[in-house]
């Protein structure tokens, strides 16, 4: 596993780095605790939507796996999938499943 760089990052929240995804924010961790409050702090401070008002339940709406990223002419872009993939820059990921 390759670790993240701030570059990487939209922002670090409670030592949890989290990436914007155009289906939303993916947390580098398998915590789903840790998940929620780093999603929910980063949707507070950019201004996008409020988890809490959502009634999010980490054990029923999270899906975790596994993110890479993959090295592309206009900017890295995310994959996540649920089982490890065959790539030694895979990190673990959490991510909302609404």
């Amino acid at each position: 596993m390759t670790a993240l760089t701030p570059n990487d990052l939209s922002g670090t929240y409670y030592g949890i780095g989290v990436i914007d995804h155009e289906e939303g924010a993916v947390a580098a961790t398998h915590d789903p605790g840790w998940a929620l409050a780093a999603i929910h702090a980063h949707y507070r401070i950019t201004g996008g939507d409020l988890l809490g008002e959502w009634g999010i339940d980490p054990s029923r709406d999270f899906q975790q796996g596994w993110g890479w990223l993959e090295p592309r002419a206009d900017g890295n872009w995310l994959h996540c999938a649920t089982g490890r993939p065959d790539n030694p820059d895979a990190f673990p990921a959490t991510w909302l499943c609404l």
